[in-house]
């Protein structure tokens, strides 16, 4: 272990003191790009903002809008950019590559856990809102809108009309979704844990909470049981929209507080800069 020279004492104080409790999201999304309503341009294609893509957005049949103006915000999260939705009455489907970032990182590996957050808003949507996440294989169906087509696969979380969100898995042409979940009446923060099975053959498990606006996890909102994936191929994040569903702050990482980061609380603060006088006295 190396050791913090006395010279460097003070300067190491400050700088652990304000070092985040996590490495942060691998994936980042905060649709931070115009509003659309002011630029004429109803389309996220191109768009190419955010960290660790592999490229930008593309849309397949029905366009989503851009941004629109305000991005979503929720307690202590941090938030930027606008929020990404749908134009009343129309769908709004979108797909963004991954490239090799969560593979690299082995978060797709037999045995690890993916975390990943979304915040999600209806105050504003009509009766058949719908909103959908999914990281997989590829893009929502342009015919089936909520489905993916055969061949294509996906895990993440659906809303369906005014019902709540829930676990979602997609495979082959099919949709399978649990029971339990939550409504978004207001912007709500969906965070999922996708635990890969130890083996090929294993199931995969897919967890989602709510947390309240202290970013505390609670307890899950929604619990899926899915079918062995072959996740090492899931290489592509996809959206889906309908009647003025709003999305936001799209996150992926290793663990939870890599996909909440919020303020960094006192005791964590405390923890880090004792933890700095400790190595200061010991280098004495």
């Amino acid at each position: 272990m190396k050791s913090i020279t006395t010279t460097n004492a003070v300067a190491s104080i400050l700088a652990i003191a304000i070092i985040p409790s996590a490495a942060g999201p691998l994936l980042y999304e905060g649709f931070d790009y115009a509003d659309s309503r002011e630029s004429n341009n109803a389309s996220l294609a191109g768009a190419n903002g955010g960290t660790g893509w592999g490229g930008g957005w593309k849309e397949t049949k029905w366009p989503m809008a851009d941004a629109v103006e305000p991005g979503l915000a929720f307690g202590r999260l941090g938030v930027k950019g606008n929020a990404a939705t749908s134009t009343a009455s129309s769908w709004g489907h979108a797909t963004r590559a991954t490239g090799e970032t969560l593979s690299k990182a082995g978060l797709l590996n037999n045995g690890a856990t993916l975390w990943f957050s979304i915040v999600i808003d209806n105050s504003a949507a009509a009766s058949g809102v719908k909103n959908g996440l999914a990281l997989g294989t590829g893009a929502f169906s342009g015919d089936a809108q909520e489905k993916m087509p055969q061949g294509s696969f996906g895990i993440g979380l659906l809303q369906s009309g005014y019902e709540k969100v829930v676990a979602a898995y997609w495979a082959d042409g099919s949709l399978s979704t649990g029971n339990t979940g939550i409504y978004p009446t207001q912007a709500t923060l969906f965070v999922g844990k996708i635990e890969w099975g130890s083996t090929d053959e294993a199931n995969e498990t897919l967890t989602i909470y709510a947390p309240g606006a202290d970013l505390k996890l609670g307890n899950p909102v929604a619990k899926l049981v899915i079918p062995a994936a072959n996740q090492s191929k899931f290489d592509t994040v996809a959206l889906l929209t309908k009647d003025n569903g709003r999305m936001d702050e799209i996150r992926y990482g290793a663990g939870a507080q890599d996909v909440i980061p919020g303020v960094l609380s006192k005791a964590r603060q405390q923890t880090r800069i004792s933890h700095t006088f400790a190595m200061q006295k010991n280098d004495e």
